[in-house]
C-alpha cells in the first residue's frame, strides 16, 4: 500500500456463531447458491481466528481503528458508526 493507510477503520465485532448465523439466514433469503456462499461454510474455528486477528489489530492501532458492538440495535449500530466517521469528513 505504499505506506498509505486509511485514517479511519470501523470493526464491526460480533461472535462468529452470530455472525454466521446471520450471513446463512441472509443467503437463503436471497437465494444464494453454495459457491456463492462459500465463505459462511467455513468453519467456526475459521471465523474465530479471523475474529481475534481483527480484534489485534484494532488493540496495535487503537489511533486507527474503532470498535463497535455489532451485537447492538441496529440504530445505534448505525449511530455508533456515524460518530467515529463523523470527524473525518470535517476536514
Amino acid at each position: 500500500m505504499d505506506g498509505l493507510w486509511p485514517r479511519r477503520t470501523i470493526l464491526l465485532d460480533l461472535a462468529p456463531e452470530a455472525g454466521l448465523s446471520r450471513a446463512r439466514a441472509r443467503n437463503r433469503k436471497e437465494g444464494v447458491t453454495e459457491a456463492e456462499g462459500r465463505f459462511e461454510a467455513e468453519t467456526l474455528a475459521f471465523h474465530s481466528r479471523v475474529r481475534q486477528g481483527y480484534l489485534e489489530l484494532a488493540a496495535r492501532h487503537p489511533d486507527r481503528f474503532v470498535t463497535v458492538d455489532a451485537t447492538a440495535e441496529r440504530h445505534a449500530v448505525a449511530r455508533a458508526v456515524w460518530d467515529a466517521v463523523a470527524p473525518e469528513l470535517d476536514g
